[in-house]
């Protein structure tokens, strides 16, 4: 990995002028073709997502329409060992 470009991680993914600016207050040398142009991390940070379009469904009282999602298996595993996770979330009152 390029010295800049793993400066720029340490250093919070800050910006090239902050990254100049560092570097050179804290006398630390780089070679001057070690150009540091694109991060992928903060490509992804800078995406948007579209809105969400509208709901066609009307609830009318809880627990009529639940809406759930599975996420896993997980990176870092729960006190209880979990890989998994289950979320529900009643569409009425978004109660999770």
């Amino acid at each position: 990995m390029p010295l800049k470009e793993n400066w720029h991680r340490k250093l919070g993914h800050s910006n090239n002028k902050v990254l100049e600016k560092v570097l050179k207050i804290c006398n630390v040398k780089t070679p001057s073709h070690d150009q540091f142009s694109f991060c992928e991390a903060c490509q992804f940070g800078k995406l948007h997502l579209l809105p969400f379009k509208s709901s066609s469904s009307h609830v009318k009282e809880p627990l009529e329409l639940i809406h759930n999602d599975v996420q896993g298996p997980v990176p870092i595993l729960s006190p209880s060992n979990f890989k998994y996770y289950v979320l529900f979330i009643d569409d009425y009152n978004r109660f999770t």
